[in-house]
């Protein structure tokens, strides 16, 4: 495997490598045969493909536009309807969550699968070069499912980590632990026990997830479950308490088969450290690939005591269901190169406040240290889409940015990757207050990225409820956050995302808030109050009269 992959990386850095001397040429050329390509499609007729020439040309026959001015073509492509964003043929859908109750399917065509398919073995050749022992033990690979199910017209959907390792997986077959069905257990405990259980029967060199909080997690039931596990290698079973229906667990433990010595191992790791930690477990990791930007770099600092001493880590790259966007090259930070073959590119700068600040921009024309928000057009049928994501350039490799992920956009938050959105705070919040029986109050959503939950600061009119009645509109507003995102469903009942938590406010909080805000902006006009904000307000905490916890979140971990 060494040999193919040193062989098929160095061809595709070379060709990489070059393009990043012309970038305006590469998006260029990118661009006109993405629309040359699908001229002849209802978008491309919609939009007067046909006559477009030019960048200049394009920008004006094409509107900026969010995932809502594309559902009705996804639901024309869902309805078996051929030739509506692309000519070429669809893969599947990739679910996530919207900015409304309505989940996002967005197209995954074979050519876009390709290209993250590249990108990808880009990313192991780039990796194996750095750590020549990547791949000397096993390699644990814990993705979401490629495919979760089928929409209402028959199409397949699932996550956008499952299916770009489903096409790269070739590369690292023979290495990597068997999962199985695992990733489909329903039962987030015993889905996260199964995987550990195959996990640590084998001695790991290189680990990779997206989110870190997905190895705090594992963190935790090795925590918790040490004996039951260590039996499990010996024996080579699957606990029996685990909720997993006999289909699936007859599959799973088909393959297993008693491993006394490396339980031996592991009861040596537990007397060793007093816990069964991927430390002392797999001594030979040398490499952890997971997000580093935004948020969970703050879930990366509390997972690095857990690793063995030496063992480095590697941002995946700017990854989101519409594409892969970015190849890190090292291990420093989070930034990546832009990759120039995976989509067309416009960037809006941003000023101080985060608020748009000039027109579009070209990936020659940014800026080093600047924010700007992202539009993307896509192998897959979106064009000039806003994603919403906000990117930082960190700097060049020749002539192309290195970006990395900063956060969600404007109205949206996000700790884990739920993506939340003001739209889904405020009807939420509606809901909330008519189940606690309270009055709908003053209040802002706020990212505790550092605890894996929110805060709701409340200015609620006298009488004041008691710390019970506040508790309750907390729980209710979780409640309400998981029938409206799927994403937030799926981090709290895998415990990644814990209970929000409500603070209570002095009277006038509000208006000086606001009033601040305008400060900041220069303008009492464009002060608006911001309901949903993805970081806190450490001066807030000056104005809490009281906290009401529900008490459903896990405290941190403590190494």
């Amino acid at each position: 495997m060494d040999g193919t992959l040193r062989l098929y990386g160095s061809l595709l850095w070379r060709a990489f490598d070059r393009a990043t001397a012309d970038p305006r040429a590469q998006q260029e050329a990118l661009l006109l045969r993405l629309l040359r390509a699908n001229a002849d499609t209802a978008f491309g007729r919609d939009f007067g493909f046909a006559r477009i020439r030019s960048v200049a040309d394009y920008r004006r026959q094409v509107p900026v536009a969010d995932y809502e001015a594309f559902r009705p073509y996804v639901a024309r492509i869902d309805r078996g309807e051929r030739h509506v964003l692309t000519r070429a043929r669809l893969h599947c859908f990739l679910l996530t969550s919207g900015t409304t109750g309505a989940p996002k399917l967005v197209p995954l065509t074979r050519a876009a699968e390709r290209e993250g398919a590249r990108l990808a073995a880009l990313w192991l050749y780039r990796a194996r070069h750095d750590h020549p022992r990547l791949l000397a033990g096993k390699t644990l690979v814990v993705v979401d499912r490629a495919v979760a199910g089928r929409t209402p017209g028959g199409v397949p959907y699932g996550s956008a980590s499952g299916q770009l390792y489903r096409s790269a997986a070739w590369l690292l077959r023979r290495q990597c632990v068997a999962l199985g069905p695992a990733p489909r257990i329903p039962d987030y405990e015993a889905r996260y026990y199964t995987l550990l259980r195959l996990g640590i029967a084998a001695d790991v060199s290189f680990l990779a997830t997206p989110n870190p909080s997905t190895v705090l997690r594992l963190v935790d039931v090795g925590d918790r479950y040490a004996a039951d596990l260590i039996r499990d290698v010996h024996d080579g079973t699957l606990a029996p308490w685990l909720a997993i229906s006999a289909a699936l667990r007859a599959e799973l433990e088909a393959p297993l088969r008693p491993d006394p010595a490396r339980a031996r191992q592991l009861e040596r790791c537990v007397r060793q450290a007093g816990r069964l930690r991927p430390r002392e477990c797999w001594p030979s990791l040398q490499l952890l690939g997971c997000w580093k930007g935004g948020s969970v770099g703050i879930h990366l600092e509390r997972l690095r005591p857990w690793l063995p001493e030496g063992a480095a880590t590697r941002d995946l790259g700017y990854l989101a269901s519409e594409g892969q966007f970015s190849l890190p090259l090292d291990d420093g930070g989070a930034s990546g190169v832009l990759a120039l073959g995976s989509a067309f590119y416009e960037f809006l700068p941003l000023d101080e406040e985060g608020e748009l600040a000039g027109a579009p921009l070209l990936a020659d024309e940014l800026s080093a240290g600047a924010d700007y928000r992202v539009l993307l057009t896509t192998h897959s049928g979106l064009y000039r889409y806003d994603i919403n994501d906000v990117v930082r350039v960190t700097g060049w490799h020749r002539q192309t940015p290195l970006i990395e992920f900063v956060r969600k956009g404007a109205d949206m938050a996000s700790i884990t990757g739920e993506k939340l959105h003001v739209d889904q705070v405020i009807a939420a919040m509606r809901r909330a207050a008519e189940a606690a029986r309270l009055p709908l109050p003053q209040y802002c959503l706020q990212a505790d990225a550092e605890n894996s939950r929110y805060e709701l600061l409340l200015e609620l009119p006298p009488p004041l409820p008691d710390a019970a009645s506040v508790a309750r509109l907390a729980a209710a507003l979780d409640a309400c956050l998981a029938e409206l995102n799927l994403e937030y469903r799926a981090k709290r009942a895998s415990g990644r995302l814990h209970a929000p938590v409500a603070r209570v406010m002095r009277p006038g909080w509000a208006e000086r808030r606001a009033r601040e805000q305008a400060a900041r902006r220069g303008s009492q006009a464009q002060a608006k109050p911001r309901l949903l904000s993805p970081q806190r307000d450490a001066c807030a905490a000056a104005d809490v009269l009281f906290t009401a916890d529900p008490g459903a979140h896990r405290r941190p971990l403590r190494p």
